[in-house]
């Protein structure tokens, strides 16, 4: 029996040390990155999309920095009492907010993208200034909808005097608010993930069949006498095109890795909600994996924008030569 409960306490604590690990890890790239990210903000002009696609990536950044920076004081914190156990239920649904924000931002995202695609023959009507609006408004949405739920469903369970636990959702509040949160959670994902991916799919094929017809008209315009001016406006409708597939290459790139963290929640979810039991411990791996997506997703992003490659360069160079010094 004490050997029992002493693997579950060196379980518990592996656990709780791989929890703050990945946060602090996932933090300190997203942090950097948004550092990044920022200094490009600075360096572009007004009125381009390069502008409206980085801004839209902070959205993004700025969530996986607050989300990362969540995980990793839920590896640290310690459930003692009824206090701690709201503070812990409060800190676990405001980071698993937060990772709906961010997938909210990219189903956005995605559908900017198509409405881009949709235009993307008339050069110039690519930039909309109500896309940042959009966001902040959606983020502020899915906030006051995840706090409100969150404080409409609050059951804490009792916590004896003496407890010392990891923190956990489960752990600290009762099975009715649980598979609530747990039924509307599948279902936000499930909607926001299929309307990102369908989205993203549409404008990938949108692209690849205006660039077709924009080649074919170029052929025809080599041949007969054009003005210089209707040159110079496929030349831009060109390097736009260029522009939005590798923009929604990288936002594809993402969503697959969303996807792919979200995929375990959504079948361990079912499977809760289905009344098949599942361990604790597997319940709270099974959670982490859903940061993932925070921790490759500065890779992702910083391997895709030519500008931060540079800056890192420039960042790593300066490095050397002060450390020559």
């Amino acid at each position: 029996m004490r050997l029992s409960q002493k693997m579950e306490g060196n379980l518990d604590q592996t656990m709780s040390t791989i929890t703050s690990l990945s946060g602090g890890i996932s933090f300190l790239e997203n942090a950097a990155l948004l550092c990044f990210l920022v200094r490009l903000l600075k360096q572009y002009k007004s009125h381009t999309e390069h502008l409206d696609f980085t801004i839209q990536i902070v959205f993004v950044c700025v969530n996986d920095t607050a989300s990362s920076f969540i995980l990793f004081w839920l590896g640290i914190i310690r459930v003692t009492g009824n206090g701690t156990a709201t503070f812990c239920a409060f800190a676990v649904l405001l980071s698993a907010t937060i990772q709906t924000m961010s997938l909210c931002n990219i189903m956005c995202i995605c559908a900017f993208r198509y409405n881009v695609a949709k235009n993307i023959r008339k050069v110039g009507a690519v930039r909309r200034s109500r896309k940042n609006v959009i966001l902040v408004a959606v983020n502020i949405a899915v906030a006051i909808f995840g706090m409100s739920l969150f404080w409409g469903t609050l059951e804490l369970r009792s916590i004896p005097d003496g407890t010392n636990i990891a923190c956990y959702y489960k752990a600290v509040v009762s099975g009715k608010a649980t598979l609530l949160l747990i039924g509307i959670g599948i279902l936000v994902l499930i909607v926001c993930t299929v309307v990102s991916d369908v989205l993203c799919c549409m404008t990938i094929y949108r692209l690849k069949r205006d660039i077709a017809v924009v080649e074919n008209s170029e052929v025809i315009q080599s041949v007969t006498d054009i003005s210089m001016a209707k040159q110079r406006s496929g030349g831009n409708r060109r390097g736009m095109k260029s522009g939005q597939q590798a923009a929604i290459t990288t936002i594809l790139i993402v969503l697959v890795l969303f996807n792919m963290s979200l995929l375990p929640n959504v079948i361990a979810s079912s499977i809760v909600l289905a009344g098949i039991y599942i361990s604790p411990m597997t319940q709270r791996i099974i959670y982490l994996s859903m940061y993932f997506n925070s921790m490759f997703n500065p890779l992702i992003i910083a391997c895709r924008f030519q500008d931060i490659r540079k800056l890192l360069r420039q960042f790593w160079d300066s490095l050397k030569e002060r450390c020559l010094l």
